[in-house]
């Protein structure tokens, strides 16, 4: 999915709303954020991720999936050490199209309290629907679990202009749409 020129627009009209993320490259959630913000869950539509992995802008193609899976994991340490999670990473990537997407929801929800107790959260391309939307159903199940934290520190790595309203539409205190203008990752 995805919103035409709407980050543009939003950037253009409230420039204060973005903020450049600082990096000191270290992968310890124990160590303080050098951003100044704490953040418990960590979001990755990883859509946003492969894609530039296996075409990367003023680089090579990469030869192997070897040098693609590579490139994916580096990306993903770089994100995890900017943002460092405290409780949770969320992977998602899109899946087949939305067929018998009531018996997915239904067994979502049943796994949802199991997965709650893992750190790493992974919705793969056997569930339907786009990752963006994945990670919203996850966080709206969430929400209405028994002992939710409303003060939870979310943040969502995501290329699409549309995470800004799907995070907007959560109604959550603490929300962070995590973006990148360009990034090369190959060594």
């Amino acid at each position: 999915m995805g919103i035409p020129s709407f980050y543009r627009w939003v950037t253009e009209r409230y420039p204060k709303c973005v903020v450049s993320a600082r990096e000191d490259g270290a992968f310890d959630t124990r160590r303080p954020n050098p951003n100044g913000l704490e953040f418990d869950n960590l979001y990755l539509d990883l859509n946003g991720i492969i894609h530039p992995c296996f075409h990367p802008q003023g680089l090579p193609a990469p030869k192997t999936h070897e040098e693609v899976f590579e490139a994916i994991y580096k990306y993903i340490d770089r994100i995890f050490s900017i943002i460092r999670p405290r409780k949770l990473l969320f992977l998602a990537i899109d899946g087949v199209a939305p067929r018998a997407k009531m018996n997915q929801q239904r067994s979502r929800r049943f796994k949802a309290a199991k997965d709650a107790s893992d750190n790493v959260v992974l919705s793969d391309a056997s569930v339907p629907g786009e990752g963006e939307h994945k990670i919203m159903s996850y966080i709206r199940l969430q929400r209405n679990m028994p002992g939710y934290d409303p003060n939870t520190r979310h943040c969502l790595y995501g290329l699409d202009a549309d995470l800004i309203m799907l995070a907007l539409a959560t109604h959550e205190i603490h929300f962070s749409v995590l973006r990148e203008v360009h990034i090369l990752i190959r060594d």
